[in-house]
């Protein structure tokens, strides 16, 4: 009778022991993974404010480029005013138009 009881505890035990190493175990994976997913976000976002950087330095070009063009620039470069304007169509669209 002692002796099943014994039986029983270290059976018990046993099973304890090894519930617990597979939990410790996924504690140090969860952990791990945890680890990951934190040093992954700040790498993303380093890249976010190297990226919104280098778009404020691309858009104050572009404002800079942009107040240059005026119109006397336009005729340098062969450009002139359209004096009249034409358009072009096709008689199918006008005579849907008419009707």
């Amino acid at each position: 009778m002692i002796q099943a009881i014994t039986s029983e505890y270290k059976k018990t035990f046993w099973s304890l022991i090894i519930m617990a190493f597979f939990l410790a175990v996924l504690y140090f994976i969860l952990v791990a993974s945890s680890v990951f997913n934190a040093v992954t976000v700040k790498e993303a976002q380093s890249k976010i404010a190297n990226m919104r950087s280098e778009l404020s330095v691309l858009e104050s070009k572009y404002v800079a480029f942009d107040n240059k063009i005026n119109r006397n620039l336009a005729k340098d470069l062969g450009f002139h005013d359209v004096l009249g304007n034409t358009f072009a169509s096709s008689q199918n669209s006008v005579s849907r138009l008419n009707n």
